[in-house]
């Protein structure tokens, strides 16, 4: 896994691989966007398969 912070200390994004009970390997990433106070509002998971997901928060 790898983590991306930007100048504030905020976590920006995570990449990584999920390895399932099957020996299965799925590449995913997820990014966060936060307003100018630092709350987060926006959550995007990408696993590179048909049914990404995107919160809003």
């Amino acid at each position: 896994m790898s983590y991306i912070y930007d100048e504030n200390g905020w976590l920006q994004e995570i990449k990584g691989e999920l390895h399932s009970k099957g020996q299965t390997t799925e590449k995913v990433l997820r990014s966060y966007t936060y307003d100018t106070f630092g709350r987060l509002v926006k959550t995007v998971t990408t696993d590179y398969k048909k049914n990404d997901q995107t919160k809003t928060i």
